[in-house]
């Protein structure tokens, strides 16, 4: 009996990397491993010598990542990493891993130096693609690196920013630098993406960029502005970078307006109030995919040329089309039910209902019932195989159920963007959970157009109408914008998506703040969140607020809209209180307005050593992370835009 009870006491021995290995077929390994980032390899390669082989193998080296919670001690470490490599039959010790990295992924790096970004890519000598899409890197140096050492680089994607955010001013002296290369010694570039932060300088500058590089065939712009522009974004575009069209193969143009507590609330109003004459950049809000060769093809078509055959949209992916909304908008649309030939090639849509040409009007054209069997013979006819629908442009009446229309004839769809008045009818939601069985993205907001008088009722969303679209389709991610209010958040019981984006503002200023004060409540009980984005204009935040969201213990990652005052020390109780009681939480990022009302952004990314981030960067650290100073917004956690049906920015839904 006692040496039963001796038995019992002794310790289980620690588990050994080892003892994992024969779990899996080493094939399954290397799968794993291609979902790796360098951190993670890094520690297999170290916790178990058989494994180390495959992590480094060399066709998992082509493709790396590097996570932005990694700082500059695990840079340090995988570019003195080496490995035991077969050379011409002989065994080769302390073999260099870098110079296998044929892809090498960097994006969301906002606490990485822009020297460490550099060099990692510097030692890289083979590699043929480069991502760092939203790091602050120094445009002139990465030029330079490109043009003089990286010269089979043939894919970029960066993010180019305010010249405030660079040591190097983005002025004509720099500008005079990309133009004393000789003309065939520019980078090598084949294909480019960039996100622009939207200046004169910075739109100087990137065309600059972009004549140096003669071999560029395919240019995406991704621009973003902090506030609305007197012309489409487009038209803004157009004049500087396509004049050398004659140049590319494809050109494509996306565009944000980002929103910050300074326009928060008046936003769609001004646009309202703009009376503008019928443009089709209207209807996409600068949204622009163009083909040159080998034949010149865009995105964009009214829907009387497609359906007189004015123009052919064979080979478009992704269209947006403007219905001009007059008396024959619903024979158009019969009509078209009997040309699904024309469509076969569609599988992402933008549907705009916009005023006839040279009218000018306060509000957007609405769809009566009469269009519903109309759209519905057209959607079923031609375009049943959509994936992407955006119809944030389309408004309806009271009377019309437009999810009816979309659920009886969409059955592919995953991702559906819809204005307010789209998604509010009594049965919408059923609907939608009776014929989108896939549906995974919902997206609901006039981002970009006209509202309607039926926009402006608060969603009818409840508890069981939402559960309802749950135990049928793949819903993960909703998204209810600025320019939409639910008039009940008690839906969130039950509401079980990975990602959140959520307006809770109204006018009640009551109701307002017993939202907020309810809505750590409400979302604890979904225990799939973990990103969530917050337009929370009239809270202030400080330590009440954030007990209220550490409820939400599955967060990963967090982002707050305010444009009420905030004092100093109560921004910094907020992070500090969010930071010790969500341990899953990644980043938290937040606008608000201080004391002086001066617009403030502030990051707070986790860092397992937060002493190796240098404090050019790091405004403070805490004991798990980093506070960032002066650094770029989020990319995605902080956008509010949809680009569902649309030309599709990096970083963003």
């Amino acid at each position: 009996m006692a040496s039963t009870s001796a038995a019992a006491t002794v310790p289980v021995p620690p588990r050994q990397a080892s003892d994992f290995v024969g779990l899996f077929p080493l094939d399954l390994w290397r799968r794993i491993f291609t979902y790796l980032d360098a951190t993670s390899l890094l520690a297999v390669a170290e916790a178990s010598p058989k494994l180390k082989r495959f992590a480094f193998c060399s066709k998992i080296l082509e493709s790396l990542t590097f996570d932005p919670e990694t700082d500059e001690r695990i840079v340090k470490k995988f570019v003195l990493a080496t490995r035991e490599q077969l050379v011409d039959g002989d065994r080769v010790q302390d073999v260099p891993l870098a110079p296998h990295v044929l892809r090498l992924r960097l994006n969301n790096c906002l606490a990485f130096p822009s020297a460490s970004i550099l060099d990692i890519a510097r030692y890289c000598h083979n590699l043929q693609e480069l991502s760092c899409v939203n790091c602050v890197v120094e445009p002139i140096a990465l030029f330079d690196l490109l043009a003089l050492k990286l010269t089979g680089v043939t894919k970029l994607e960066w993010s180019l920013y305010e010249d405030s955010h660079y040591k190097t001013w983005l002025d004509k002296r720099t500008v005079t630098h990309l133009r004393t290369f000789p003309r065939l010694q520019g980078p090598r570039l084949n294909t480019m993406y960039v996100e622009l932060a939207v200046t004169d300088e910075t739109v100087y500058f990137l065309d600059n960029f972009v004549a140096q590089c003669r071999q560029l065939r395919h240019l995406h712009v991704h621009a973003v502005r902090k506030e609305d522009p007197d012309v489409p974004g487009s038209e803004a575009c157009r004049r500087e970078l396509t004049k050398r069209k004659r140049h590319f193969e494809t050109f494509k143009y996306s565009h944000e307006e980002l929103l910050r507590p300074m326009n928060l609330g008046t936003r769609m109003i001004e646009r309202e109030m703009r009376r503008r004459t019928y443009s089709a950049e209207d209807a996409v809000w600068g949204n622009v995919d163009c083909r040159f060769k080998p034949e010149e093809a865009t995105n964009l078509f009214t829907f009387a040329d497609v359906i007189e055959r004015k123009v052919i949209l064979r080979g478009i992916k992704q269209a947006v089309v403007v219905v001009e909304g007059d008396a024959r908008s619903t024979c158009l649309f019969e009509h078209a039910a009997g040309q699904a030939d024309l469509w076969k090639d569609v599988s992402r849509l933008s549907l705009a209902l916009m005023p006839p040409r040279g009218f000018e009007v306060p509000a957007s054209p609405t769809a009566h019932r009469g269009y519903m069997n109309p759209m519905m013979q057209f959607f079923d006819a031609c375009v049943s195989r959509l994936v992407e629908l955006n119809m944030t442009a389309f408004h309806f009446t009271e009377e019309a159920d437009c999810c009816l229309v979309v659920a009886s004839t969409l059955p592919n769809l995953r991702s559906l963007a819809l204005a307010p008045c789209g998604v509010n009818h009594a049965h919408s939601l059923e609907s939608l959970a009776c014929g989108c069985l896939f549906l995974e993205h919902l997206d609901v907001g006039s981002d970009g157009a006209l509202s309607c008088e039926a926009c402006h009722r608060p969603l009818l969303f409840t508890a069981r109408r939402i559960w309802t679209l749950h135990e049928t389709t793949r819903l993960r991610r909703l998204s209810i914008g600025e320019t939409a209010t639910v008039a009940d958040l008690t839906f969130l019981q039950l509401c079980r998506v990975v990602e959140l984006r959520l307006n809770v503002d109204c006018e009640d200023a009551a109701k307002v703040r017993d939202c907020t004060c309810t809505l750590g409540e409400l979302l604890r009980s979904n225990p799939l969140l973990t990103s969530l984005t917050l337009v929370a204009g009239r809270e202030t935040l400080g330590a009440r607020f954030a007990e209220n969201l550490s409820a939400v213990r599955s967060l990963q990652h967090l982002c707050v809209l305010t444009t009420t005052k905030t004092a100093e020390r109560e921004a910094e109780d907020f992070f500090m209180i969010l930071e010790d009681c969500l341990p899953q939480l990644r980043s938290l990022h937040a606008h608000y307005l201080d004391v002086r009302g001066t617009v403030q952004v502030r990051t707070w990314l986790r860092q397992w050593r937060p002493d190796y981030t240098p404090p050019t960067i790091a405004k403070w650290r805490s004991s798990e992370g980093v506070f960032l100073h002066d650094r770029p917004c989020l990319g995605r956690l902080c956008s509010v835009s949809t680009f569902i049906g649309l030309v599709r920015p990096r970083n963003r839904y």
